[in-house]
């Protein structure tokens, strides 16, 4: 199947003849009509079909650790609701000064978990089934599934709701029932349907929302972390005084300080997010507007970071305001972490 070696051809048309009679493979020298070409040309289709069956297979999706991650985050939620549900109908007596249980929402955590764990029961069984539906199930769960993609995004949206019911202040996972198992499976499960949602932007080929605020300036997405935790620590903070001493909290100085400060921090992020899209990246020319907004940023950057260090300091001690697992007690930590990072980021810029 190999051709002796020839005399370079001399004019064109000897070119042109020798290549339409000597058809090599760049790669094996070998002819395009030999056997050996032939062979490999169906190994590679052979190969490239066996990738489409797999990327069809569902039960190989990345997606599917993510439902894993929802259906066990939401069984410890279940145990340890059922266990607390038991323990208040055999020991109704209130604690003093500890806020009281609210029952609709002990109802809510008890309820959403059961309906979750029965829900991701039932999705896991769909990726692995062979016999009753997989064509149905296939259609449904497939890469670039709009069905999937809704199906998420009411995922995210119910789970964010069981955190709230159950670490606020009143909850179960709150200062009410100090039950870490439920504050924790919460905060996971929620986590784990965001992170379900973000695989199924990035393999349906959707820009997500972080790729979205990188795409302007580097620092937009560790605005959007600061701007996320200080929201948590605000509406904890408002969600304590709502529920335990109203508004004559607000006398007390360091609640009035974190209260105020909290509330100008998320204003902060907002405006920083929406000038670095507006403005886009920073510019050498000193008269430019990106130019001007860069070093009003850093300075943004300083003041915030040098609050929420203080913050940490003073208010996450053992006698402190935010002070044992909280949402305000994450809330604080993960403002300061991410301040001093955006910091970082806009040294490097």
């Amino acid at each position: 199947n190999r051709f002796p070696l020839s005399p370079l051809p001399s004019t064109p048309r000897d070119f042109n003849a020798s290549a339409t009679i000597v058809r090599q493979d760049s790669r094996s020298g070998a002819s395009i009509d030999s056997p050996r070409f032939s062979i490999r040309r169906r190994t590679e289709d052979i190969v490239r079909r066996s990738q489409e069956i797999v990327s069809d297979d569902i039960s190989a999706s990345s997606r599917l650790s993510g439902y894993f991650y929802i259906f066990t985050a939401y069984c410890v939620l279940l145990v340890s609701s059922i266990k607390e549900e038991f323990n208040r109908i055999d020991d109704p007596t209130p604690v003093e000064n500890v806020p009281q249980l609210t029952n609709w929402k002990m109802r809510c955590v008890v309820f959403g978990s059961a309906t979750y764990v029965g829900l991701m029961s039932a999705i896991i069984l769909m990726h692995f089934d062979t016999f009753a539906c997989p064509s149905l199930w296939r259609a449904i769960f497939k890469n670039e599934s709009k069905f999937e993609g809704a199906l998420l995004s009411v995922l995210v949206i119910l789970s964010t709701f069981l955190l709230y019911v159950s670490t606020c202040t009143a909850g179960l996972g709150g200062f009410a029932g100090g039950k870490y198992n439920v504050y924790f499976s919460s905060w996971v499960g929620c986590i784990a349907a965001c992170h379900t949602l973000n695989l199924w932007l990035v393999e349906s080929g959707t820009t997500s929302l972080g790729d979205m605020l990188e795409k302007h300036r580097r620092t937009s997405k560790n605005w959007a972390g600061t701007l996320l935790f200080s929201f948590i620590t605000l509406a904890s903070l408002l969600d304590a005084f709502t529920e335990v001493d109203g508004v004559r909290s607000l006398t007390e100085t360091s609640i009035l300080i974190m209260l105020i400060c909290s509330s100008v921090s998320c204003l902060s992020c907002i405006s920083a997010i929406l000038m670095n899209v507006w403005c886009g990246d920073p510019q050498p020319n000193c008269c430019t507007l990106s130019y001007i907004w860069s070093r009003i940023e850093g300075l943004l950057l300083l003041i915030l970071g040098g609050f929420w260090s203080w913050v940490v300091f003073e208010l996450t001690g053992i006698n402190g305001l935010a002070n044992g697992p909280s949402n305000s007690y994450f809330g604080v930590w993960g403002s300061f972490y991410f301040s001093i990072s955006t910091f970082g980021v806009w040294l490097k810029d």
